[in-house]
C-alpha cells in the first residue's frame, strides 16, 4: 500500500522542480511589486534590492522555512531586513529614486 502512495506523490506534476521553479518565480515577481509599492520606486529597482538581499537567500533556503509563509509576509521580512540592518528604508527610497534614470 505504501508502494502505492509512494508512486502516486512522485507522480504529483506540481512536485516537478520545472513547476516549482515557476511558482518562486512568479512570488519572486509578486513580491518585488509589492516592495515596489511600499518603496514607491520601478519594479526592477525593487527586484533587484530583493534579489541582494538576505530575505531573497533565506525564501530559497527551505531549511529557513521562509518559503512557507506568504508573500506580504515575505514582504515584511525584506523590509523589516533592511530596518534592522541600518539602512533605512528612506535612505533606501532616496538612493532608488537617484539611480531610477538607470532603468
Amino acid at each position: 500500500m505504501s508502494e502505492v502512495m509512494e508512486h502516486k506523490q512522485s507522480d504529483d506534476p506540481v512536485k516537478s522542480p520545472v513547476i516549482q521553479e515557476i511558482i518562486m518565480s512568479n512570488r519572486i515577481g509578486a513580491i518585488s511589486v509589492e516592495l515596489a509599492k511600499r518603496l514607491n520606486i520601478e519594479p526592477v529597482k525593487a527586484l533587484q534590492l530583493f534579489y541582494e538581499s538576505q530575505t531573497f537567500a533565506d525564501l530559497h533556503d527551505k531549511s529557513t522555512g521562509l518559503y512557507l509563509y506568504g508573500d506580504l509576509y515575505v514582504a515584511d521580512e525584506f523590509m523589516r531586513e533592511k530596518e534592522g540592518g541600518g539602512v533605512a528604508v528612506q535612505k533606501i527610497h532616496y538612493l532608488c529614486r537617484l539611480n531610477q534614470s538607470e532603468f
